[in-house]
């Protein structure tokens, strides 16, 4: 199937699971111009279609390309069954039927037999009138009945013509199990053409591409795998522009790595459960490496289900949020200074307290020092965390606001100043806001990014100038920027798939 075949294809299933059957038909007809030869394609816009010649077409054609296909065939058949019109009351002229002209016919019967009738009995009242008047009487009552027979035989033969028409019709029209010799390579005539005189707004560029000499290095989770997940494979964006290349076969979540993009760490799914692996992006073999789920164990044996590593941008340490007893704690890992492959198991500690409260998505100060971290209690709140042991970890609030705003994926500028998260209101879609921070407080909190659609997950690039983020505003997740300097938004990718978002490395 070509790319504009599958992606449209992809947009078709999405509308005709929203029940959006009108869309849906719309964007299959260009799936079918795309690639005539798909079953899927045209078996889809069979379901799609109400319109029964339509639906009839595409059902023949699933079964020329495939004439095995049990569901095409169940939905022709079940198409003729009942779709065979009620049987129209046949016309014996322009707008008289043939019972009105029966029941015509047999008033004129009646009225003849009436006048013979009268005949007869002014013929014996008058039994003494002139021959010649009783000559003309019979001859006019004659006439009237020869007219009346001729009229009654036209009548039937007109009928009878009428009904064998409507039945030669019938036969004609009458569809049969055999296939109807539909081209199949091209778009069947009773569905209208896509192409319009005036050419519609393209909604899957919304702004502008990024300029092409940006730098770095955009790591996300992406691609269609033919299944629906939430673990996708990684994908590296270079970040003015270009396709991706995929880092390993593993299915990830919540990517990150260091600024000089020599380790990597994710959530990893497996057949076992989730763990988090660290690897080196310089070896051939992108899957050996430490996993973080071990470590955590030896600090407590019932952590489970590890989830939103990140990276310091040294890449010295990770946080990341384990599940222990059903609430989510935060561990420090500790990196090797060389490589990861095989490296022993480093000291790891627990940061957050068991206070009842949870710890999710967590980012480490460029100095290595603290952690920002969302915790939810009663309502979900953003604070800091003073990483020295000496201090037990001691917490500072920085957002109170009564679940105002649910804050999340907070993330530091790369001088430690500032700290951008996204957060959900709810009267509004997800926006991304950016904050102050001076000592252990935020003395400022901005929107930064408010789209007409959810925009999530910012991370700074390593000069600090944009952020990144991700928005459905496309109607599919994909990868946006905003510049701090000239305040303008762009847009990294335009995919059909959906496309997130998690970090950026030189």
């Amino acid at each position: 199937m070509s790319d504009d075949a599958n992606s449209l294809l992809a947009q078709g299933q999405a509308l005709l699971q929203q029940g959006k059957r009108a869309e849906a038909a719309d964007v299959l007809k260009r799936a079918v111009e795309a690639d005539t030869e798909n079953v899927e394609v045209w078996l889809t816009l069979a379901r799609a279609l109400d319109n029964r010649d339509e639906k009839r077409i595409a059902l023949t054609t699933v079964l020329q390309l495939d004439p095995g296909n049990e569901e095409a065939q169940q939905m022709l058949d079940a198409l003729e069954r009942g779709g065979k019109p009620a049987k129209a009351e046949v016309e014996w002229r322009p707008g008289i039927s043939q019972r009105e002209f029966r029941l015509a016919v047999i008033g004129l019967a009646l009225f003849t037999f009436v006048m013979f009738a009268i005949a007869g009995a002014i013929y014996g009242a008058r039994a003494g009138a002139i021959d010649s008047e009783r000559r003309a009487a019979t001859a006019v009552a004659l006439e009237a009945t020869g007219l009346a027979i001729t009229a009654t035989e036209r009548a039937f033969l007109a009928e009878t013509q009428a009904v064998e028409a409507t039945e030669t019709a019938l036969a004609v029209n009458t569809a049969t199990p055999t296939a109807t010799p539909t081209p199949v390579r091209v778009l069947p005539t009773p569905i209208p053409p896509t192409a319009t005189p005036t050419p519609t707004q393209d909604l899957s560029q919304v702004f502008p591409p990024p300029p092409s000499n940006l730098g770095g290095r955009l790591i996300a989770t992406g691609g269609f795998i033919g299944r629906a997940s939430d673990f996708l494979p990684i994908q590296i964006y270079p970040a003015g522009g270009g396709r991706p290349t995929e880092l390993n076969p593993d299915l990830a979540q919540s990517p990150t790595v260091d600024d000089a993009f020599r380790r990597i760490a994710y959530a990893r799914s497996a057949p076992d459960g989730v763990s988090i692996p660290v690897v080196d992006t310089a070896l051939p073999d992108r899957l050996q490496g430490i996993d973080l789920l071990n470590a955590a164990l030896r600090v407590d044996p019932t952590a489970r289900d590890p989830r939103t590593p990140r990276m310091s941008r040294d890449g010295r340490r990770i946080v990341f949020s384990v599940l222990i007893q059903e609430q989510r704690a935060l561990f420090l890992f500790n990196l090797p200074d060389g490589s990861v492959t095989n490296a022993p198991l480093t000291p790891i500690q627990r940061i957050t307290p068991a206070d009842g409260a949870e710890y999710l998505a967590a980012d480490i100060s460029p100095d290595g020092t603290r952690v920002v971290a969302v915790r939810r209690t009663t309502g979900t709140d953003l604070v800091l965390i003073d990483l020295d042991p000496a201090t037990t970890f001691r917490q500072s609030i920085l957002t109170n606001d009564s679940n105002l705003l649910v804050e999340n994926s907070p993330a530091f500028s790369p001088d430690g100043a500032q700290v951008v998260f996204s957060a959900k209101s709810a009267d509004a879609p997800e926006a991304i806001y950016i904050a102050v921070l001076q000592n252990n407080a935020f003395t400022s909190v901005t929107p930064l990014v408010q789209l007409e659609a959810d925009a999530y997950g910012p991370v700074f690039s390593p000069d600090g100038q944009y952020v990144a983020f991700t928005s459905t505003i496309t109607g599919t997740p994909n990868i946006f920027l905003f510049d701090l300097r000239s305040r303008q938004t762009f847009q990294r990718t335009a995919e059909k798939t959906p496309v997130t978002v998690s970090d950026w490395a030189n």
